[in-house]
């Protein structure tokens, strides 16, 4: 990194090989000012992330995923970005593969009523920078006083569709999040897991959209939003069935509609929570300009 003046804050969430030895010794090879959080057991990605931002004592804290491998003048250039634009509460960098031949599904996001969130890739200027629905759970740069005013991620969420919860959050308390252009990360992983693994992924995808749809949505926007994802959801689930061969992935598309639904009580407490300090109107943070 260029930038002069930062800390790492390594969190190892209670792992069971040898990463907090391995970070501990790169950290003092390469003289990095690290402090080091172990959680005595896996407390989720949410609430792990949670715990880095409050041990940060900076101005901005920069959620970085360790397979995120950034850019040596990233950090420099967000930090000047946030500087000189402090209506923005959340921004982050261009994302590639690690090969760079293409732009990951990440970086910034554009949502809809209609469609899932897509990925911002085309048309931004290499020193520009565009509005976006949210960022990228593993690339965030968000300034310390918005991250703590409105409380970091929900902590009740283990995993997945965190980000797409917060950039919202950000919009509807008058803030705005926006995709530098300038700088990049390279994403190391991008959907290799085994299969196990992504039926898992997509079993949580139902719980973790619906969640940020109740919580952040207008009255009129729930209503077609909340609608549309159920049957996007249902579909795509029947797709990658037949694409892959695997019913049970109808079986997982079951158990996610069904944690969904247990799930609404509380999705609806936490709606109150969240639509109480709500000081834009409507649902800004929809093809935001």
């Amino acid at each position: 990194m260029d930038y002069p003046d930062y800390q790492v804050v390594f969190v190892d969430n209670a792992s069971d090989d040898d990463s907090l030895e391995l970070a501990r010794k790169l950290a003092a090879d390469s003289n990095t000012p690290c402090r080091f959080l172990q959680m005595d057991e896996n407390v989720g990605f949410c609430r792990a992330k949670n715990a880095g931002a409050e041990a940060a004592a900076g101005k901005y804290v920069w959620l970085l995923d360790n397979d995120i491998e950034p850019d040596r003048d990233c950090l420099s250039r967000l930090v000047a970005f946030m500087e000189t634009h402090p209506e923005t509460a959340l921004c982050g960098p261009m994302q590639f593969d690690f090969d760079r031949r293409d732009r990951c599904a990440g970086g910034g996001m554009i949502m809809g009523y209609l469609l899932p969130p897509r990925p911002c890739r085309e048309g931004l200027p290499a020193e520009g920078h565009r509005s976006v629905s949210f960022i990228s759970g593993g690339v965030m740069f968000v300034r310390r006083s918005v991250w703590r005013a409105l409380g970091g991620f929900e902590p009740t969420a283990e995993f997945f569709l965190d980000d797409n919860d917060y950039g919202p959050r950000c919009w509807l308390a008058g803030h705005k999040v926006a995709l530098v252009g300038g700088p990049t990360v390279r994403h190391m992983l991008r959907s290799r897991a085994p299969h196990s693994q992504w039926r898992w992924r997509f079993r949580r995808f139902a719980p973790g959209s619906a969640r940020g749809i109740i919580r952040n949505y207008s009255g009129p926007g729930l209503l077609v939003a909340l609608p549309a994802f159920v049957t996007f959801y249902v579909l795509k689930a029947l797709k990658a069935s037949v694409w892959r061969l695997d019913p049970r992935i109808l079986l997982d598309c079951a158990r996610g509609l069904a944690e969904t639904i247990r799930g609404l009580p509380e999705s609806f407490r936490q709606r109150r929570r969240t639509q109480k300090p709500r000081t834009a109107p409507g649902d800004p943070f929809i093809r935001p300009q």
